[in-house]
């Protein structure tokens, strides 16, 4: 952006190399210009906070002299080296290198039923519609179901499912059951109401206990993923229902004792990016967009958690803790989809603690806060690592 923004005329040119030492790899990545450059006396504290090489460029191109300094930051977590050469009227460069190791292993292209998901729709085609309103769960599960080889037909509420079944041939959907307008149970219902469609659906649901799959299975639904949706659950579910196999909604289990118990001192980004890698495998980059899309909507959310608790408006407090919780699920952030759990029962609840539900909320945005910048770079930096790995399995 600096360098567009300090060339008037010319060009920009981005440059990326790979530096190999032996063992040792590092990326290197160039921005280079022709614009109006840097005096050698200025080139130093540039990447200082609230610093521009010139307090005159500030009055005629804006910025805040943070850029930079935040870029040193983050490469400097990453054990990086940043920096810029330049000659006054001639032009900068401006340049950093991530060091990177060398894959131990290729990867091993396996022939199991993650591969052989691929084959599904072609094997089994299927009308399919998603009904869901939150973003993040819209996107992983559409994600995972056209890996699988599916089309897919998209509503964000209850209307709008209930429309396209009216309109388009439908054999499965997969339905939330928290939406605005209409939900997914008063959908369910108007969808099952007619007698001539044979429509199999499947409750979206971030709550587990037996009154949710009692109410699931008293409107029709007849199967339930619980949130966050897992690929191989929702795999294992794909392959059961197209061969014909016997499910059972009430059957299905909750989340894991551990992740129940977790709590806000036990997070370890070490640990989360470990069990997300082990999770997503080599669709890390799904975590990468839950993550861009949870911050992107995560000032609203906070703000509507304010605004329900200074309103004490029980409705709204339960539905925006329970949208967080599933997106603090999705990115294993256990402890504070815990906290979310939590606020949720309050808001369901006939007698709330204000003081205790403002507590919670606090330690909430605090801990968010605080570990959303290395949680974001440790993804960025496995997503590339995988593509790296993936690519040399396949050369």
């Amino acid at each position: 952006g600096n360098a567009i923004k300090f060339t008037g005329n010319g060009d920009v040119q981005v440059i990326v190399k790979v530096l190999d030492n032996g063992d040792q790899l590092a990326c290197r990545f160039e921005v280079k210009d022709n614009g109006i450059g840097i005096p050698p006396s200025a080139q130093e504290k540039i990447f200082q906070n609230f610093s521009q090489a010139d307090s005159s460029t500030t009055r005629k191109f804006g910025g805040s002299g943070l850029g930079l300094a935040i870029c040193k930051g983050l490469v400097d977590k990453m054990g990086g080296e940043i920096g810029v050469t330049s000659e006054p009227g001639k032009g900068s460069t401006f340049f950093f290198e991530i060091p990177c190791s060398k894959a131990q292993q290729q990867v091993e292209v396996s022939t199991n039923k993650m591969d052989n998901a691929k084959e599904l729709a072609q094997n089994h085609p299927l009308h399919i519609l998603v009904a869901e309103d939150n973003q993040t769960n819209m996107e992983i599960i559409r994600n995972y179901l056209e890996g699988f080889g599916y089309n897919l037909l998209l509503a964000s509420n209850g209307v709008e499912a209930v429309e396209m079944v009216n309109e388009h041939p439908v054999d499965l959907i997969f339905m939330d059951c928290m939406m605005p307008i209409m939900d997914g149970y008063e959908a369910t219902k108007a969808i099952k109401s007619k007698k001539d469609r044979d429509v199999f659906i499947v409750a979206l649901t971030a709550s587990a206990m037996k009154e949710d799959k009692d109410r699931c299975a008293a409107v029709g639904m007849q199967y339930f993923l619980s949130k966050p949706i897992k690929k191989s659950a929702l795999l294992d579910f794909m392959v059961a229902y197209t061969s014909g196999s016997s499910l059972n909604l009430l059957d299905q289990g909750s989340a894991a004792a551990a992740e129940r118990e977790a709590t806000v001192e036990g997070i370890d980004v070490g640990d989360v990016i470990s069990s997300l890698v082990e999770e997503y495998e080599e669709d890390m980059d799904i975590a990468q967009r839950a993550l861009y899309n949870f911050k992107n909507s995560l000032q609203q959310q906070f703000d509507e958690l304010d605004q329900a608790l200074s309103g004490r408006s029980m409705d709204e407090l339960y539905s925006v803790a329970h949208t967080l919780k599933s997106n603090y699920a999705y990115l294993h952030l256990y402890p504070l989809a815990n906290i979310c759990e939590k606020l949720e029962q309050m808001g369901r609840g006939s007698e709330v603690s204000i003081e205790e539900a403002l507590e919670l909320v606090s330690t909430l945005k605090s801990t968010t806060i605080d570990i959303l910048p290395d949680l974001e770079l440790a993804i960025d930096r496995s997503v590339l690592e995988m593509a790296g790995l993936m690519r040399s399995a396949y050369q």
